[in-house]
């Protein structure tokens, strides 16, 4: 109906809030829908929403009114009445966003809801209720038989996160868990519901702080923790103030944006796909630290004066801006004219380097799998380092030391089987570190007599 579709236009073009909300195409749908309820009830067409929590919670209550004026629910139905309800459905909501929204068997679904009912309900209407909340709207068949997950993840991802907000205070560090370990969790809307909420609960984010001084959370529990405070908080220094240790810790995809991180330590941090934006990181150290798709935006010019990157071990690759840089001379060049320093940086040798490029084609930096298996043509391309065996070699080596295997009948060379050995490549990835067996093939390898092949200073330990 194209008078429908003016009006609506219409409706949103006047309100900031709405376009900004239509931008997407779930909110966009919803906002749709909001303005045919309103036009039908002959109002308005779509109430003002300041931002997508309001319409969402908009979304919800609307579901769950409509359900109680059609008789479908009762309020007297549940422990706790409307409570009840809404902890069935952000319960739910929590479980699945913790399984990636994959689904719960209808079984599950099931305990769940009877243990919000009352128990003393007649037959007949207990059992009516069971199914009601079986059939609720917000739910849907998952791709599996016999499998109910949300109908729109946005919806329970929101849900998900007012759970999480109401009991944070009982334990952050089961929370901090529960947050997942999404990589993109920066940007989740879990995130930004939790950070709008939680400066009004300044116990909990008391509690936050505490718990990520005390050191009792690792992991990507730390980074979640750690970013929700970044978010929730325009303070500049509120590391520094409160004296959070990150050195050390797995902060990949963790968001810096405006603070005062002077002096700040990250060494051995894990800052893979990190952002540091308009952040004060004057003699701030980064030894050790894991740099993959690393982004630095510094709009100051003086502000990496004075860091410390030691020897770039585990350098991969950064951003300076737009600009990628993956070369290690030319991050070499980088760090010396933003700190103004020039250290003096021990390297490992060619034939070390020349390994490494080989294995972490099967095996990330961070010792996690990446592929088991490639073509011998695949693994001889690449970067070739001069003083050090060719691939070809490299691979015939690994092949005679078992650390690779194969060819198999398509022709591919796949990683070892050995746990052991897996294990040592693992160590040789992520720390540097020589077990016995990896000290002798890059002994058999390399050309250079009585090579040490990694420098102590390159010894450096991080959290696992």
């Amino acid at each position: 109906d194209p008078p429908e579709v003016s009006q609506f236009l219409n409706t949103i073009s006047n309100s900031k809030s709405l376009q900004s909300l239509s931008g997407l195409p779930y909110y966009c749908r919803l906002l749709m829908e909001e303005f045919r309820l309103g036009k039908s009830q002959g109002g308005i067409g779509i109430p003002e929403f300041k931002d997508e929590f309001e319409l969402l919670e908009h979304v919800v209550s609307g579901i769950i009114k409509r359900e109680i004026d059609k008789g479908l629910l009762y309020w007297e139905h549940f422990d706790g009445g409307e409570a009840g309800l809404i902890e069935w459905i952000e319960t739910i909501a929590i479980v699945l966003y913790e399984e990636n929204f994959k689904g719960l068997s209808k079984s599950e679904v099931e305990e769940y809801a009877k243990s919000i009912l009352v128990r003393e309900l007649p037959q007949e209407q207990y059992s009516h209720a069971l199914t009601t909340l079986i059939q609720f709207p917000l739910l849907a068949a998952g791709i599996k038989p016999g499998v109910i997950t949300y109908k729109h993840e946005l919806l329970g991802e929101y849900l998900a996160a007012r759970y999480l907000l109401e009991h944070i205070i009982k334990d952050p560090v089961i929370f901090g868990k529960r947050l997942g370990s999404r990589l993109d969790f920066a940007d989740s809307l879990m995130v930004r519901y939790i950070a709008s909420r939680l400066p009004r609960e300044q116990e909990s984010m008391q509690l936050i702080i505490t718990t990520l001084k005390t050191g009792e959370l690792r992991g990507m529990a730390f980074a979640n923790l750690l970013q929700l405070v970044l978010l929730s908080t325009p303070a500049h220094d509120v590391i520094t103030n409160n004296q959070i240790i990150l050195e050390g810790k797995d902060l990949r995809s963790v968001k810096f944006t405006d603070k005062d991180l002077q002096k700040v330590s990250f060494r051995n941090c894990n800052l893979s796909n990190s952002l540091f934006k308009d952040c004060n990181l004057q003699n701030a150290q980064f030894e050790g630290a894991i740099f993959a798709e690393t982004k630095f935006e510094i709009s100051s010019g003086d502000s990496l004066s004075d860091a410390r990157f030691g020897n770039l071990q585990n350098f991969e690759s950064i951003y300076e801006g737009k600009h990628r840089i993956d070369d290690r001379n030319k991050m070499i060049k980088w760090v010396q004219k933003i700190t103004g320093r020039t250290e003096r940086i021990q390297e490992p040798c060619a034939t070390t380097f020349q390994l490494r490029t080989l294995f972490l084609k099967y095996i990330r930096q961070d010792g996690s799998g990446h592929r088991s298996a490639l073509r011998a043509t695949t693994l001889s391309r690449g970067t070739r380092y001069a003083n050090a065996p060719s691939p070809d070699d490299c691979i015939k080596a690994c092949l005679r030391f078992n650390f690779l295997r194969g060819p198999d009948s398509r022709k591919r060379i796949l990683i070892t089987s050995d746990q052991d050995q897996k294990n040592d490549i693992i160590d040789f990835l992520k720390d540097w570190r020589l077990t016995t067996k990896m000290r002798q093939l890059l002994d058999y390898l390399c050309p250079k007599s009585s090579c040490v092949h990694i420098p102590e200073s390159y010894l450096m330990g991080r959290e696992s």
